[in-house]
């Protein structure tokens, strides 16, 4: 669980299901795992989506004390298991803005966590937890990939971390979006905003498909059940840990 040795896997399943390089998209931890494999340039990236992500500590002893920070967390998981850590990591400040999400969401969100592996999880935190992330300030500088940076208005950390990073990144490929009312996980707390602000940067630079032969066509009707979906996009989803 080391950030080369993610990124090798990532790297090899994308080669599997892509026929080219992919725009990578990723929360929190997996933000910041896609951007590894850009600035690392392990992997061939076409874009990059990253929610609430970053590109690591400067100092080094901010990295230390981060992984001091993410020892205590992962002990608990070795000591107590998933639950008690899931239930004692929602309630951090950085997921406050979660609180005003309906239960169920909230309890759904709970759940999905708790089925995850408490052995991984703390693996991630030792292996890939922001303390163990290069830093990677100075490569935004030569960084010629494009990028959607997206945030939540309410997450002031991250939010900006983020603004830094556009500014720090070459040329202007990188964008910004920000989403108010939303927290850390924007996904989570505002999935129509999230795709209204993805979806648009994905058609900037996903391959255009060949146009269709017109003659193909039997009638209106498809057109316009095509321009229906387009209007209709509103899902999203994502996790992380960081």
């Amino acid at each position: 669980y080391t950030f080369d040795r993610l990124t090798e896997h990532l790297g090899r399943l994308m080669e599997e299901i892509a026929s080219g390089p992919a725009i990578w998209a990723g929360y929190s931890m997996g933000g910041r795992l896609a951007l590894h494999a850009a600035a690392s340039g392990a992997v061939q990236v076409r874009g990059l989506v990253l929610e609430s992500a970053s590109p690591g500590l400067d100092d080094p002893a901010d990295r230390a004390a981060r992984c001091e920070s993410d020892e205590v967390w992962a002990r608990q998981l070795d000591e107590d298991g998933i639950t008690p850590f899931v239930n004692a990591w929602m309630r951090q400040p950085l997921f406050t803005s979660q609180d005003r999400l309906p239960s169920l969401v909230v309890d759904a969100e709970r759940k999905r966590r708790c089925e995850a592996d408490a052995l991984a999880f703390a693996a991630c935190l030792r292996g890939a937890g922001t303390g163990r992330q290069p830093s990677w300030w100075t490569a935004l500088e030569e960084l010629s990939v494009p990028a959607l940076l997206l945030t939540g208005v309410l997450d002031e950390k991250f939010d900006g971390i983020a603004d830094a990073m556009a500014q720090r990144w070459s040329g202007e490929l990188a964008r910004r979006a920000r989403v108010k009312g939303a927290g850390h996980a924007v996904h989570l707390e505002k999935p129509e905003a999230w795709l209204a602000m993805v979806t648009p940067f994905l058609d900037t630079i996903a391959p255009q498909p060949e146009p269709a032969d017109t003659a193909d066509f039997t009638g209106d009707d498809e057109m316009d059940e095509d321009s229906e979906l387009n209007e209709d996009r509103e899902r999203g989803a994502g996790d992380g840990v960081d």
